[in-house]
């Protein structure tokens, strides 16, 4: 497997759940080989000040553990840099601007990238389900 294949079914999988919201992945040779993905549940261009880290659900992931030819391997890890939550509206009475409500994302390591892919499709049903839950608490338009 190698990494355009995984990206294809992870963009697939996303566009499934939630339709024309934001999400992008990039195969990235920089600093180590892994592909960088980042999603939301608003679509492009509706996010506040046009700032897509603005969305309510914005998550940054990386998939690490290619070898020098973007094949997977037996030793692969996804990780979050931000997100794994929904800010929803806060509690009644409470001081703060929004509230969280945790999505479930857990990092997964010494994975082949089979079981890389499933465990993110299962997080991208795992979200909109959560999103679904609590739609009424979102302060603005999702997909």
């Amino acid at each position: 497997m190698n990494n355009s294949t995984i990206i294809d079914q992870l963009t697939a999988a996303y566009k499934k759940e939630f339709g024309n919201a934001y999400f992008i992945a990039k195969y990235r040779t920089n600093l180590c080989n892994s592909i960088g993905m980042s999603f939301g549940i608003q679509e492009k261009g509706k996010h506040e000040n046009n700032i897509i880290q603005n969305d309510p659900a914005w998550h940054s992931v990386i998939i690490f553990g290619f070898d020098d030819e973007g094949n997977t391997t037996d030793d692969m890890e996804v990780s979050s840099g931000s997100g794994g939550s929904i800010a929803v509206r806060p509690p009644e009475g409470s001081y703060l601007c929004y509230g969280r409500v945790k999505t479930g994302f857990r990092k997964k390591k010494k994975a082949t990238g089979e079981q890389i892919t499933k465990h993110m499709i299962n997080y991208f049903k795992k979200l909109r389900k959560v999103v679904n839950e609590q739609r009424e608490n979102i302060k603005v338009e999702v997909c």
